[in-house]
């Protein structure tokens, strides 16, 4: 791999972060967080 493979898996990960991440503040601010749904995102993010 080059040395960009490192910087770049850094970013797709960041990228998926920050997705899940809004839409755990996107479902709050709509008043339909669930805890099924931080279950949902935890289990995603100890893949």
């Amino acid at each position: 791999m080059g040395a960009t493979a490192g910087p770049s898996r850094r970013q797709a990960e960041r990228a998926r972060y920050d997705v899940l991440l809004d839409s755990l503040r996107l479902r709050q601010a709509a008043g339909r967080l669930d805890p099924r749904d931080l279950a949902e995102v935890d289990a995603l993010l100890r893949r």
